[in-house]
């Protein structure tokens, strides 16, 4: 696991190389480890929470079926700072869905990342995810 960062350290580069941490592991399972999540962080997606902790979460990404058919999201834009908030990033970004090798769907999704600059640990995760033809 990530080390937290000091709230001096925690600069919008760091803010993002933890959401960055994130995305990969979305299609790549054994980057797990590295997502830096908060012990109580949550996940909502489309306003269903999905995730109660940040060690339920890092062991849905190594073990849960659903990543394991993801590709390698696509990021489209990241915004630091959306509104004026510092412990907020914003990502925009497209999974392929595969099985048996064959793409069946896309997953375009936007998430809202809480990271607090007083410690650079993802506390919440809001995910609004559609599906798609491939693209």
């Amino acid at each position: 696991m990530a080390a937290p960062a000091t709230a001096a350290a925690c600069t919008p580069a760091r803010q993002l190389a933890a959401a960055d941490a994130y995305i990969a592991a979305l299609g790549d399972r054994t980057k797990a480890g590295a997502v830096p999540f908060a012990p109580n962080a949550v996940r909502f997606e489309n306003g269903l929470q999905t995730g109660f902790s940040g060690e339920q979460l890092r062991g849905d990404l190594d073990r849960h079926l659903q990543y394991s058919i993801m590709d390698a999201p696509k990021v489209t834009a990241r915004t630091v700072a959306p509104g004026g908030d510092a412990d907020l990033l914003h990502y925009r970004f497209i999974v392929p869905v595969r099985i048996a090798g064959q793409r069946i769907v896309d997953a375009p999704t936007d998430e809202d990342f809480r990271i607090p600059r007083s410690t650079c640990l993802i506390t919440r995760i809001d995910a609004r995810i559609t599906i798609t033809a491939p693209r």
